[in-house]
């Protein structure tokens, strides 16, 4: 499993975002990245039509937006399970909501993409393919038998 990383909290996500900012914040507050949180939540959401060169460059057996739902729209590709063993760095915002809100991780990755918008299933021999598209793209698990969503060997419901 190849993740590439979101531009931010993309399209999903952003009224719950904007309800944390209500309730804990303000959109003028600088998070650890220097910027504000209103600029933050204002990134465009990433498009991910690279992914059609991709295609040209290696066998692609999945591929799957990581949006409202988080890591569980992984299940939509197949009965396998998902094990993500190292995913990527989420942003600050994400770390933001989740402290002010007290949010478990479990949660917070059943909500947003935590950072990682798109993620792509290939063969070990795909994943430079994946990088020389994606420079910013990483190895973050692997596909298994046992069907689920794991993070970091803990099933997310």
């Amino acid at each position: 499993i190849v993740g590439i990383p979101s531009s931010g909290v993309h399209s999903n996500g952003l009224t719950l975002a904007r309800k944390m900012v209500a309730e804990h914040g303000s959109y003028d507050e600088r998070l650890p990245d220097g910027r504000t949180i209103g600029e933050t939540l204002l990134t465009p959401t990433r498009i991910y039509a690279e992914v059609l060169e991709l295609a040209k460059k290696t066998a692609i057996h999945g591929m799957c937006h990581i949006t409202g739902g988080g890591l569980l729209n992984l299940t939509r590709l197949s009965a396998f399970g998902f094990s993500i063993s190292t995913p990527l760095p989420p942003q600050d915002i994400y770390r933001w909501i989740q402290e002010k809100g007290g949010i478990s991780d479990a949660e917070m990755y059943r909500t947003f993409n935590m950072g990682m918008g798109y993620v792509c299933i290939v063969p070990a021999a795909g994943v430079p393919a994946v990088q020389s598209v994606f420079p910013d793209a990483a190895v973050v698990g692997e596909v298994t038998r046992t069907p689920g969503v794991f993070l970091k060997g803990e099933e997310i419901r």
